[in-house]
């Protein structure tokens, strides 16, 4: 359970739009350490990228910009 999920995302997309000039389609908050990580310990992106739409991602809270 994420506490104050609206805070989260908010938070997170301020600082996308601020460090990086975009604003951020969607946000989603994942239950810790369940992102699939390589065996050196960086995240697999595209794995990750798969499970979210294959619907495995452990998903707290998710928001997305057309919604």
């Amino acid at each position: 359970r994420v506490h104050r999920p609206g805070a989260i995302v908010g938070k997170i997309r301020r600082l996308v739009t601020q460090e990086h000039g975009v604003a951020a389609d969607a946000v989603v908050l994942v239950k810790a350490r369940t992102i699939p990580k390589t065996t050196s310990g960086k995240l697999r992106r595209a794995a990750a990228g798969e499970a979210y739409q294959a619907g495995t991602l452990n998903v707290l809270h998710e928001w997305a910009a057309d919604q």
